[in-house]
This record gives C-alpha cells, sequence and structure tokens, in this order.
C-alpha cells in the first residue's frame, strides 16, 4: 500500500516522471498496474468466497447439533419406552416405541449426509450407526420376548443394562461429533478472520491503484492533447477502472473531509444502503448521525482516522435509506484529491455473517444449558443411590451375607466414580467459558505445592528430582491444574515400579518454555497416542489404575489457550516423559 502511495504522491510532484508519462513508457505502466489490479480482484474474490464458506458451514454445523440432539433424544425415548412396558406391559407404549425408532433411523440417516463429505467423522458415524442398531435389535428382542413371556428376569437385567450402556454410548458418540464440528467451525472462524483483514487491505490498495491510474490518465491526457492515439488509449483505460470501481463487490463512495460531501459512490454502496440511484448520494453530505446506529461509532471512527491517517475493519450497526438495520465493515483511509483531503471509505456488509455468529452463540448457549442440567439432573439419583447403599451397610450389615457386602460396597464406589466423572465433565466444559487475568508465575514453587499436595506423607515413598525450572506468564489456576494432572499420572503410573523416580525439569525450545515431567512407570504404547489427549481415552483398565479418562484433555484445552502446545514420548514398561509448552517471557530470552 505504501509504494501506490508514494506512486500517486510523486505523479502531482515529480517533473520527471511527468516527462515520463509523455512517452511510450506510459503504455507499460498501464499494463502493469492493470495486472497488480486483475490479482487484487482475484484475491477479493476469494475471500469473499471464503466469507461464503463461513456461512455455509455454520449452518451446516447447526444442521448436524441439531440432528445429533434429536438423536439424543429419541435414544432416551427408547430406552423410556422399553422401561415403561416392563413395567406396565401396556401395548400403547409399543407404539411409542416404534415411533421412537423411525425417528431415530430417520435422524441417523439424516447425519449421514450430513456429514457424508467428512472423511474425518467416518469412523465415529459407522460406530454410532452400528451402535443404534444394536441398540435397537436388543429393544426389539427384549420386547418380543417380554411379550411371548419366554425371557427370565435374570436376562430382563442383563439386557436392561445393556441397553443403558448403549444409550450412553450413542450419548457420548453424539458428544464427540458435535465437539468436532465445534472444533472445525472455530478453525473457519478465524482463517475467515484473517481473510476479512487481508480484504480490507486488498481493497484500499486496489482503489488505490484505480486512482493512480485515473490521475495518470488525466495527466495524459493534459499533456498530449495532440496525440490522438494516445488519448484514446488512455481514455479506454479510464472506462476500464472506472467500472472496475463502480462494479466492486464492497462498496465504495468519497467524501471531503472539509465539509462531507459525497464525490464518487459505487454500485455496491448504493445497493448496501438500499439507494436507488447515485444522484441521492453524489454532491451531498450524508448524515452519519442518522445512518450510525451508535453516533458514537462514528466520532471513534473519526478520532482513529485522524490519528493513525486510517481505520481498519471498523464493524459498526448503520441505517439504511428504507429503514433496514444492517452490520457493516468499515475502513477509512485519508488521501487527496484536487488538492483537498478526502475520506475513502471501504464498506463490506457483514450482516449475514453476523446473524450467523449469533445462530452459532445461540446454539453454544443451549448447548451449555443442556450439559449443565443433563449434569445436575444426574447428581439427584446418584447422591439417592449413595445414601441408600451406605444406609443399608450401617444398618443392615450383619443381615448381610459377604456377597450383599460385596455388592454395596460396589454401588458406593462406582457411585462415587460416576460423581467424579460429572464433575470433571463440568470442569471440562467450563474451560471453554472462564476468563482469567494472566501473570508471572513461578513455576518451581508451583511445581512444589503441588508435590507436597500430591505425596503427603509417602513423599519417602518416590525418588522426585527436580531440575530447572523457568517462570512462565499464564493464568496460575490453570497451570496449576496441568501439573497436578501431569504429576498425579507420574505418581499413579510408577507406583508399581520397584523404586518408583519422577524427574521435572524445563528447557527452552524452538517455538517458547518447554516443561516436562518424566517417570519410570509402566509406560504406553506409542501406536495408541491419538488417544492420548482425547475424552474419556484410556490407555489402561479401570482394574489398573483409577481415573476417568478426562486428565490429559483437560492439560491439551489448557495448554491450548496459553498458545502453547502438549505431547508425550513413552516406552511399553519403560517409563513415560509428558510435556507441554508455554511462550517465551522476554526475560527468560534474554538469559538465554
Amino acid at each position: 500500500m505504501n509504494m501506490f502511495t508514494k506512486i500517486g504522491s510523486s505523479t502531482l510532484k515529480n517533473k520527471q516522471l511527468m516527462r515520463f508519462a509523455t512517452g511510450y513508457k506510459a503504455t507499460y505502466l498501464y499494463v502493469f498496474l492493470s495486472v497488480i489490479m486483475i490479482a487484487i480482484m482475484i484475491m477479493v474474490v476469494m475471500n469473499n468466497y471464503d466469507k461464503t464458506n463461513l456461512v455455509n458451514q455454520v449452518d451446516a454445523t447447526q444442521n448436524i447439533v441439531n440432528c445429533t440432539q434429536q438423536i439424543t433424544e429419541y435414544t432416551l425415548g427408547v430406552e423410556t419406552t422399553v422401561r415403561g412396558y416392563l413395567l406396565m406391559q401396556d401395548d400403547g407404549l409399543l407404539e411409542m416405541f416404534n415411533t421412537n425408532v423411525t425417528g431415530l433411523r430417520y435422524e441417523m440417516e439424516n447425519l449421514r449426509k450430513l456429514t457424508a463429505k467428512d472423511t474425518d467423522l467416518d469412523e465415529e458415524i459407522k460406530t454410532l450407526s452400528t451402535t443404534i442398531d444394536y441398540r435397537l435389535s436388543e429393544s426389539s428382542r427384549l420386547l418380543a420376548a417380554v411379550k411371548a413371556k419366554t425371557i427370565t428376569a435374570d436376562d430382563i437385567h442383563t439386557s436392561t443394562e445393556l441397553g443403558r450402556e448403549l444409550s450412553n454410548k450413542v450419548k457420548k458418540l453424539t458428544k464427540g461429533v458435535n465437539a468436532y464440528e465445534m472444533g472445525l467451525l472455530k478453525k473457519h472462524k478465524l482463517a475467515d478472520e484473517h481473510n476479512d483483514s487481508d480484504m480490507n487491505v486488498n481493497i484500499i490498495l486496489l482503489t488505490l491503484v484505480v486512482g493512480v491510474i485515473v490521475l495518470l490518465g488525466f495527466l495524459i491526457l493534459a499533456l498530449q492533447r495532440g496525440k490522438n492515439k494516445l488519448a484514446e488509449e488512455v481514455a479506454k483505460s479510464n472506462d476500464m477502472f472506472s467500472g472496475i470501481f463502480m462494479h466492486n463487490p464492497a462498496g465504495i463512495f468519497i467524501s471531503r473531509m472539509s465539509d462531507g460531501v459525497t464525490l464518487n459512490a459505487n454500485q455496491s454502496f448504493l445497493n448496501i444502503f438500499q439507494y436507488t440511484s447515485a444522484e441521492q448520494v453524489v454532491g451531498k453530505a450524508l448524515s452519519w448521525e442518522h445512518v450510525l446506529v451508535r453516533p458514537a461509532d462514528g466520532e471513534e471512527m473519526m478520532a482513529e482516522l485522524k490519528e493513525n491517517k486510517m481505520v481498519k475493519g471498523k464493524e459498526v450497526e448503520v441505517n439504511t435509506q428504507l429503514g433496514e438495520t444492517k452490520w457493516i465493515s468499515s475502513s477509512l483511509l485519508l488521501l487527496a484529491v484536487d488538492g483537498e483531503m478526502c475520506m475513502l471509505n471501504v464498506i463490506i456488509d457483514i450482516s449475514e455473517q453476523k446473524k450467523a455468529e449469533e445462530g452459532l452463540k445461540e446454539s453454544n448457549r443451549e448447548m451449555e444449558a443442556f450439559t449443565y442440567t443433563v449434569s445436575h439432573d444426574l447428581r439427584a439419583p446418584l447422591r439417592a443411590i449413595n445414601g441408600y447403599a451406605k444406609i443399608v451397610l450401617d444398618e443392615y450389615q450383619t443381615k448381610l451375607d459377604e456377597e450383599g457386602e460385596s455388592f454395596l460396597h460396589s454401588i458406593v464406589s462406582n457411585s462415587r466414580k460416576m460423581g467424579d466423572l460429572i464433575d470433571d465433565l463440568l470442569a471440562f466444559s467450563r474451560l471453554g467459558r472462564n476468563v482469567m487475568p494472566s501473570e508471572e508465575m513461578n513455576m518451581h514453587a508451583l511445581v512444589k505445592t503441588v508435590l507436597e499436595e500430591r505425596l503427603g506423607t509417602d513423599s519417602d515413598k518416590v525418588d522426585v528430582k527436580i531440575k530447572t525450572i523457568y517462570p512462565a506468564v499464564g493464568q496460575q489456576a490453570l497451570i496449576k491444574q496441568v501439573w497436578v494432572n501431569y504429576i498425579s499420572n507420574a505418581l499413579k503410573y510408577s507406583a508399581h515400579s520397584e523404586n518408583p523416580q519422577v524427574e521435572i525439569g524445563s528447557y527452552i525450545g524452538d517455538n517458547g518454555m518447554v516443561y516436562y515431567i518424566k517417570d519410570n512407570g509402566v509406560g504406553f504404547d506409542m501406536k495408541y497416542y491419538d488417544k492420548l489427549f482425547g475424552v474419556f481415552q484410556r490407555l489402561h483398565t479401570k482394574e489398573e489404575f483409577e481415573g476417568t479418562g478426562i486428565g490429559l484433555a483437560i492439560v491439551k484445552k489448557i495448554v491450548n489457550r496459553h498458545n502453547g502446545n502438549a505431547w508425550a514420548e513413552s516406552e511399553l514398561g519403560k517409563g513415560s516423559t509428558f510435556y507441554f509448552s508455554l511462550p517465551l517471557i522476554e526475560p527468560v530470552a534474554k538469559k538465554s
């Protein structure tokens, strides 16, 4: 942009450039600028195409979220009607069961179509479809057997538990599909934000190129009136670039700074503000106090324009000529036209993008409310199960045999695990919403605090070595949780070693500060590495090591929020090393 600004300024002041413009080399300059203009136009069109893709992605994600919610609801309906029929033997519930089966199969087929082009979801969709088919076949078999009275109470209990497990698996799979779609949408939105920035710069560059060419054309006409051939070429060039200005996909208008009178406006600007002709705008001073929904936005933009000579991508809400409200992205630039300071305003209509963003936010709010409600509704029956089980243990223990007492202990233990799982799920969902200030952290002290909390009186059972641990900047409460999860895992998985050893340290890597914790525990097979940081992904059984399978997913999410990364290296039977990185702070960088 600076290059074209300098060319436009020197055209008016530099006599050497005037002499250049009168010669045959002017034709080459036009060709050169035309090539630049066409390249910029191509980039603008590509950016518009990317923006359309974002809107389509938002719609597709919304449809998939709605579809998975329907699948969850129909799955719950199947489970409810099966249980109801087992209790009441009411044939009316069979009709409700068939209705839920039909709806579930329809929504599953709809989900296949919606995700057909996304090969990354093939395995999840296949697993979900197989699970649903298995759930429905088992439910139909159970209902038929109950109706025919050819099934025992134990088989009914076993089938009911299997159905519940399959329903829970369906819910987990639909949540996984939703999480994937939301992540994909976030990536597209980040790319779109970069495209918006590039598009504004490209449009300003394009406008400046057009301005330079038009000014150069007038200069050639003034100095070479006697050369008809040159005059005709200049006229053709002016017509061509005037057409580009008028038919630019972004709304563009130029107004004088002294009195606000509009000197020119293209068709896109007229369309955005719903004017029927240029005569309604050109030669008149637009009252921006009436155009802007928030007049204060205009004051802020003018103040920034005077200070920085330009305003880039300011999003404001405006009223059109017909009273309709729209959202626009406005970029301003000061330039001189015929010796007067003027303002170039490039406008992009982002109303559809805003609607899509609001729709996505509303979907997120609904999903958060749904998660919160389900999680808290699950606590009440868990508390009841746990409470009644403890009462039976306390008051009827002498009347129970060893097997009955074992069953009750199992109920208490599993209800506690379910409560821990709900707590972890809520903590995981809150990570994306909570915002806390960053601060400089003494990582060495933080690690020692976590070790004291985790080890307690067992500090002599583990050989812990703490190497150099550099400070970092971040949200201390969240980074502490990273250390809690890493250190807890290291202690847990090395507990069965003959001489448990843990080493903690840090070093300066290529892309920031790297922190690590190394143990000599059981390790894991690296071929399963892709599952390591996923939700509910475990590389060891619950019987071997306790856990909910969410800890490392929380680590990954926290570190990503700090613009870092988390990874691991391991060898089965020889221990593991877990890493995470954070941006390098300046004092440590200078020290290194």
